[in-house]
């Protein structure tokens, strides 16, 4: 299935800058990256050695749940995060605005808590 962009999308990048795509990735998408985001955190302070992976708010250190600010290099940690980078229904539409030559140079994760 190919997720093409419309004429009038494209050119509406070209001018503002910026594209939204609203519903691009559903609930079960989020979910999924949501448990993976989780089992990281989980698993980085579990090993009391997370510096190198993760970015805490400091204020959460102080707290029984920790809140993730950062995640350095999602891509590389986690296939939920390599699935969403590769998908079809981002690269697609991504192809469109920029060309078919796609490479991925960095992945970073950035969250604000509520």
């Amino acid at each position: 299935m190919s997720h093409a962009l419309t004429e009038t999308q494209i050119s509406g990048y070209r001018t503002e800058g910026y594209l939204v795509l609203p519903g691009l990735f559903g609930p079960g998408d989020l979910a999924r990256i949501d448990q993976a985001v989780n089992a990281l955190t989980a698993e980085a302070l579990a090993s009391g050695d997370y510096a190198h992976l993760m970015e805490i708010e400091p204020e959460s250190l102080k707290t029984s749940r920790p809140v993730v600010r950062r995640l350095f290099d999602p891509f590389e940690q986690h296939q939920q995060f390599r699935d969403l980078a590769t998908d079809r229904r981002l690269i697609d539409p991504l192809s469109d605005l920029i060309g078919p030559d796609i490479h991925l140079q960095h992945s970073k994760l950035n969250m604000k808590p509520a």
